[in-house]
């Protein structure tokens, strides 16, 4: 993809949530349990987050991830920045890999469980919904240690008082390909949601160029 139809996705998914809310997000997502991405270990020392932006095409039929490091997510590297875009589409389990499923946290699982059961009897409350328009995800590179990753959809408790009040999650699983692609045992849950967080790193240039 070229970086004008790139940001046009992101575009578009930013336009179907502002008319949509957390009902059309969820509509949308609803059907996908995780999706795949690569990352290299060595960004670790220099990158803080890798940014996971979601993109929808005009007509809503087509969506896909944006993954790209916040080294290069800026307006300084704007003349090579496609190059360091990778896409990353999202993808349904099979009950062949549900088989295979190694996380056994058990908070993990009820996360996760979620959003498989009804992601939107857990973000539709009007507390909660502002806070689940999510354009972007940052994944911190510190928890990317190996070179090829799972991220599950997964929705958790806000860490506030309110009982019913949920927030819209990530779990970040690491594969092992030479153990034939068996998933690592710990799952990370650190990522931070974009908006409503403020950046932690200077800028999300393709965020803010939209």
């Amino acid at each position: 993809m070229k970086l004008n139809e790139i940001q046009d996705y992101i575009k578009y998914w930013s336009i179907y949530l502002k008319e949509n809310r957390v009902k059309g997000l969820t509509k949308i997502l609803k059907n996908y349990d995780y999706f795949e991405f690569e990352s290299n270990p060595s960004l670790g020392s220099d990158s803080e987050y890798l940014h996971a932006y979601i993109g929808i095409s005009k007509d809503i039929k087509d969506i896909k991830i944006f993954i790209i490091s916040d080294l290069h997510d800026c307006k300084e590297r704007e003349s090579d920045i496609l190059k360091h875009i990778s896409i990353a589409s999202l993808k349904k389990e099979t009950k062949k890999e549900m088989l295979k499923e190694t996380i056994d946290d058990k908070r993990v699982k009820k996360r996760i469980s979620r959003w498989k059961k009804n992601p939107y009897k857990y973000l539709q409350e009007e507390i909660s919904e502002d806070y689940n328009l999510v354009r972007c995800f940052k994944i911190p590179t510190e928890d990317l240690l190996t070179t090829n990753h799972k991220a599950y959809f997964a929705i958790k408790k806000a860490r506030t008082a309110k009982e019913k009040d949920y927030r819209l999650d990530l779990i970040i699983k690491n594969i092992e390909k030479n153990r034939s692609k068996q998933e690592d045992e710990i799952s990370y849950d650190t990522i931070r949601l974009v908006p409503p967080f403020p950046p932690t790193t200077k800028t999300l240039f393709l965020l803010e160029h939209n």
